[in-house]
């Protein structure tokens, strides 16, 4: 298994295909950012790849705080 599915498979596991974003669930979103530094530069070497997937956790963290707040619930894990 890649660091990529690894990292997919964690997102999932967060709940970030249940969280809604404009534009559809989250986790499809996260997907996208994931993949834009190497699209816009066209590198895809470990550090740019890295990048986009570290902004698509800290997005997914912020996103599920907010939630929280909303809610009055516990942020997961």
């Amino acid at each position: 298994m890649t660091a990529e599915q690894r990292l997919a498979d964690l997102l999932r596991e967060r709940g970030a295909e249940s969280v809604d974003h404009p534009g559809g669930a989250l986790y499809a979103h996260l997907e996208r950012v994931q993949r834009r530094p190497a699209g816009c530069s066209g590198r895809t070497d470990p550090p740019t790849v890295c990048a986009g997937a570290q902004f698509a956790v800290v997005e997914l963290r912020t996103s599920a705080h907010r939630r929280a707040q909303q809610t009055g619930s516990r942020v997961f894990r």
